[in-house]
């Protein structure tokens, strides 16, 4: 279909997760780092690994964060898409306590999936007195975590649309390659499928 993937429909997988790292005011990145469930082609400016499955993807994500140990994570609707997904995803795999183990750099105690849900923080952001957002985030001791879209729905509050390229815009700053998930997902598709080129 065309909507957007979705944690709880078992065909919408998580197969790619990707981050940069920087030092605190600084454009360029130390590192750029992405973990997919496909053989990708290298580029020798990214660091890549290959994941077995969706589970070892999730879980090499918390050895990331783990290994990185940031002060701040930014992203731009993390909290609304990105942080749902993958948490409700570990949850589904039943791998949310060894997630929490690994993010938490410690042994988790917690018996249950309550116990374990502890760290998942779910808020409303009021962003006008009309309108607010619902964000979902992993709360990891020590690291501030930052949706720039909230911000930048709060500083552009009379804005109707709230897509990055958007706000990079009107900010008078570059731009970013925009796929559509539908593209996306075909790429996807025909990584799985060993599809190389145009048939």
């Amino acid at each position: 279909g065309g909507e957007v993937p979705k944690p709880e429909y078992e065909s919408d997988e998580v197969f790619m997760i990707c981050m940069t790292v920087h030092w605190y005011d600084e454009n360029e990145p130390l590192q750029k780092i992405c973990l997919c469930t496909q053989d990708l082609n290298t580029n020798e400016d990214w660091m890549f690994k290959k994941s077995n499955s969706q589970e070892e993807l999730i879980l090499d994500f918390a050895y990331c964060v783990k290994a990185v140990n940031p002060d701040i994570m930014i992203g731009f609707n993390d909290g609304g898409y990105d942080w749902p997904f993958i948490l409700k995803k570990a949850e589904q795999f039943d791998i949310l306590r060894e997630f929490v183990n690994v993010m938490e750099e410690k042994k988790f105690s917690g018996s249950s999936l309550e116990d374990a849900k502890f760290n998942i923080h779910e808020k409303c952001i009021k962003i006008t007195p009309q309108d607010s957002v619902k964000v979902m985030y992993f709360r990891k001791p020590g690291v501030l975590m930052m949706d720039v879209m909230v911000s930048c729905r709060k500083r552009y509050s009379n804005s109707e649309k709230n897509s990055l390229s958007y706000f990079l815009e009107i900010a008078n700053l570059e731009g970013k390659m925009n796929l559509s998930h539908l593209t996306l997902r075909k790429y996807y598709h025909d990584a799985k499928e060993g599809i190389t080129g145009p048939k």
